[in-house]
């Protein structure tokens, strides 16, 4: 019985290891035929590098992309644009900010191709204008309409009815 269990450790033993390659025996004894593992600087002899044969790699850096250059002109429209729209009731105030955050875009872009914030900038804008003229058409309805006497007739009577 003992035989037989180890003549099936060793042939199991055989069955692991790849053919052509030191035992494990060689390889504890230091014996082997193999190569030593390159250690420390040995790397800068080895055909494949220190970056295991990868071409223009460089650790944790994006490789073949440039550095992100800001557009500062672009913010600053997308700024203006929303001031704009925020001062949506003020017609004298939210037109001439639109047209800082057009401006600023069209200044923008002969730098750099359109990006998201110029987009914003350039959308906010051109809102704020749609808005402005608007409210305008607004504002000179109800100022056209406070000047009827129809108005003032019924104003007074509201005025009357809460007194």
């Amino acid at each position: 019985m003992d035989e037989y269990n180890r003549q099936n450790e060793n042939s199991d033993e055989r069955r692991d290891e790849p053919q052509g390659e030191a035992s494990r025996d060689q390889w504890q004894n230091g014996t082997s035929n193999m190569p030593p593992y390159p250690q420390g600087g040995q790397w800068q002899n080895s055909p494949y590098g220190p970056n295991g044969g990868q071409p223009g790699w460089q650790g944790n850096q994006p490789y073949g992309q440039p550095p992100v250059r800001r557009n500062g002109q672009a913010l600053a429209s997308m700024i203006f644009g929303i001031l704009a729209l925020v001062s949506c009731c003020i017609p004298f105030i939210q037109f001439p900010l639109a047209v800082v955050a057009i401006v600023l875009v069209i200044l923008s872009r002969k730098k750099q191709p359109l990006t998201g914030f110029a987009i914003a900038g350039l959308v906010l804008g051109i809102i704020s204008i749609v808005i402005s003229i608007a409210m305008t058409f607004y504002w000179g309805y109800a100022i056209s309409m406070m000047n009827t006497p129809e108005f003032w007739e019924m104003y007074n009577e509201m005025m009357e009815m809460y007194q």
